[in-house]
């Protein structure tokens, strides 16, 4: 037998051993999806850029990021990749922005305890500029960490209000069941009125302690509110305002949920150790060509390979639970989390673009997908 058959054998029972890791398969031995394009975005970013956010659908195809030096907001048509906007801004640290269409940025600031809603146009000139008072404010201010939305002339932003003594149980539970959607009507009026109401978490957070990686994301449809929470397996539905019925989508991966031992709030290395080991619900995204709903579930990792290396968040496995627009579930895909980053970058019509892991943190590589029904 010659050394290259040798060679050819000896990949493909490798490839076996690790039950062909690159391209995760069903238990039918069948890819899950199908990749229809690859790299069907492919772009270089700035060094040192920051906050990098994705605004792809059928009739958009943005790339936004923040710089530090100097301080802007960058907006880049993926489609003419030689042309960046830069728009100027007084400060980074305590701002959410997304692209409203392809003529304005809708930023939302926080900034020594008030809060302002910030229209600008592509070459910076402000459209509006509102300061936005809180309902019983008690020190509440925007979440800069978490996306915001407009929809039907409302503002829609989670607040970032904290457990602030982690260590007692009635601080927790009075956190996590405090409202903590902050929802604004809008108006041509300088200063806009908001109230937060909505968005409270699930009764189990209330009894134990899930800091520091809550994850809360929201789905708007009409006078619907679809809300999927890290430590749930529900996702829990409010309609006009009122708590609606919990709806069963959970992952085949995820067994329990562990709580954050309070004894280790100011331990940080066995924080990123938790992160890794355990498992949680991410974002949810809903498909308005196949009328779809996705969610995408962080499984747990083992920290600590036997080789001695250390896995961070993007080596753990992760993969997309599909519901139908009744909120049914339709199943759930093993994601190649060597070759993809575990979130959707954009949803169009010929399906989902996921961007892939390459070694240049500069390099924007996407791949075009649809998942096997």
């Amino acid at each position: 037998m010659n050394n290259w058959f040798k060679l050819i054998l000896l990949v493909i029972f490798a490839c076996i051993l690790q039950n062909c890791r690159f391209f995760p398969k069903s238990k039918s031995g069948q890819l899950g999806y199908n990749i229809v394009q690859e790299n069907i975005i492919n772009t270089t970013l700035p060094e040192h850029h920051i906050k990098l956010n994705y605004h792809i659908d059928d009739d958009n195809k943005f790339l936004t990021w923040l710089n530090q030096y100097p301080l802007s907001i960058n907006i880049l048509n993926i489609e003419h990749s030689d042309s960046i906007i830069s728009i100027a801004v007084d400060n980074i640290s305590h701002i959410s922005y997304f692209i409203k269409g392809k003529d304005s940025v809708v930023i939302l600031k926080t900034w020594q305890g008030s809060n302002f809603l910030i229209i600008l146009d592509m070459l910076g000139d402000t459209i509006a500029h509102h300061e936005i008072l809180i309902e019983n404010n008690q020190g509440k201010s925007f979440s800069t960490s978490e996306p915001f939305s407009l929809h039907n002339n409302i503002l829609y932003a989670f607040v970032g209000q904290y457990v602030r003594n982690p260590n007692s149980s009635e601080h927790i539970k009075n956190f996590y069941s405090a409202p903590h959607q902050l929802r604004v009507p809008l108006s041509d009026d300088y200063q806009l009125r908001g109230k937060v109401e909505g968005g409270t978490f699930p009764q189990m957070y209330q009894e134990d302690n899930h800091f520091p990686n809550p994850y809360i994301s929201q789905i708007i449809m009409g006078d619907t509110i679809y809300y999927s929470f890290g430590s749930c397996d529900d996702i829990q539905m409010e309609v006009k305002g009122s708590r609606g019925m919990n709806i069963p989508a959970s992952s085949n991966y995820l067994k329990e949920f562990t709580p954050y031992p309070r004894e280790k709030l100011r331990d940080y290395a066995f924080a990123r150790k938790y992160n890794i080991q355990e498992g949680r619900y991410y974002r949810i995204y809903y498909d308005k060509h196949k009328n779809y709903f996705y969610r995408v579930v962080f499984h747990g990792a083992k920290y600590a390979n036997d080789d001695g290396t250390l896995n961070d968040m993007y080596d753990k496995p992760w993969s997309i639970i599909t519901l139908d627009g009744n909120l049914k579930r339709v199943k759930e895909t093993l994601m190649d989390n060597v070759r993809y980053y575990p979130y959707i970058a954009g949803i169009t019509k010929e399906g989902l673009i996921i961007r892939r892991l390459v070694n240049d943190p500069n390099l924007f590589q996407c791949d075009l997908l649809t998942i096997n029904y």
